[in-house]
């Protein structure tokens, strides 16, 4: 009996020990990182000393880093080492609150921010120039973290703080938006996918999140915009071509082309997926898969998409016998087709319309 006390009091005193040397708290950093040039808003001038990032650091809610740049910008810190966070803690602008939601934190584990995954999504207009803090469920250890602000926000964040412990971390708990998939994707040097380059790949990583954060796949990748009318909505569609053929979050077929599509013009972002599912289940010969993710571009949350098959003549896809230009007679010409409706048909170099019969 005496022995079990004593072994009783050294595991709770091991186990002390080890809570204690992982106690959170704010972290010391090497290095603020961030956005090169700032702007200054007396004269709408680039500068890299006015409203820079040390001023998110400084711990004077009075200053502020503004990024030169619209969208895009971040600012953030070279830890060192590993660390877990456990916390951020956060100050807008005075009078710019607004411009904080949908900003996002992002942890990383290289420089460029290419293996970056999102920690914390700020989902409603903070508090207008009052610290902030929000505790972060993720597990992972990060040498780089950062904030980024929205979509033509120019960052404006006043103080940041990141608290936590030097660590590895693991894997077995990461961050998820919503009960949705996360899929989170950047381009090599942060390029965006916006006209004139709509049909040019860009290299690129992508990780998908999902089952509540268990669930985590890394991949390289090549990302390009897609779509006629639906590309010309603020929120816009994606085309990826993945470096191997993949079933992605479960879907059926195994390939490496896949969509992303924005549903921009409907506000329930529900009516394809109802089409689709009513499709399943009558049993029609062919439906493409879907599921319902959130996205990230760039450390940018774009919103709820359509992760969907690319369209395309496949065994698991449209499954009909494909041709070259050569087979110009029958038999060859009578097997099945796949056609497209689209409303820029006359575009293409061979096309052809229905008309009804006049009597």
């Amino acid at each position: 009996m005496k022995k079990f006390k004593f072994l009783s009091i050294l595991f709770f005193l091991s186990v002390y020990i080890r809570l204690d040397a992982q106690e959170s708290s704010i972290i010391q950093y090497e290095t603020i990182i961030g956005t090169r040039y700032s702007i200054d808003y007396s004269n709408s001038s680039m500068s890299s000393t006015i409203n820079s990032i040390t001023n998110a650091f400084d711990g004077d809610q009075s200053t502020f880093f503004a990024s030169y740049v619209k969208s895009g910008g971040w600012v953030g810190l070279d830890l060192g080492e590993k660390h877990v966070i456990t916390k951020v803690v956060f100050c807008s602008r005075a009078g710019n609150a607004t411009r904080m939601q949908l900003g996002v934190f992002e942890g990383a584990n290289t420089p460029d921010f290419m293996d970056a995954i999102p920690i914390f999504l700020i989902t409603e207009t903070p508090k207008d120039n009052i610290m902030t803090e929000f505790d972060i469920n993720c597990s992972r250890g990060f040498r780089y973290v950062r904030y980024i602000g929205p979509n033509d926000a120019q960052c404006n964040i006043a103080e940041i703080e990141f608290h936590g412990y030097a660590d590895e971390g693991d894997d077995s708990k990461l961050y998820q938006t919503t009960n949705l998939p996360d899929v989170i994707i950047h381009t090599l040097n942060a390029i965006d996918i916006v006209d004139p380059y709509k049909e040019v790949y860009r290299k690129g990583t992508i990780s998908i999140v999902s089952d509540d954060g268990e669930t985590f796949f890394n991949e390289i990748t090549e990302i390009r915009g897609r779509g006629n009318n639906s590309w010309t909505h603020p929120k816009k569609p994606y085309k990826l071509k993945l470096d191997k053929k993949t079933n992605l979050l479960g879907l059926p077929a195994k390939a490496k082309e896949w969509t992303l599509i924005n549903n921009y013009g409907d506000k329930t972002l529900m009516r394809n997926y109802l089409a689709f599912d009513i499709s399943r289940r009558f049993e029609m010969e062919y439906t493409p898969a879907i599921k319902l993710v959130n996205v990230y571009l760039n450390g940018e949350f774009k919103g709820c998409y359509q992760l969907c098959d690319h369209m395309e003549v496949n065994e698991n896809r449209v499954n009909v016998e494909e041709m070259d230009s050569t087979e110009t007679q029958q038999p060859n010409i009578s097997g099945g087709y796949m056609l497209e409706i689209d409303v820029n048909a006359d575009k293409e170099i061979s096309w052809f319309f229905f008309f009804d019969k006049i009597s």
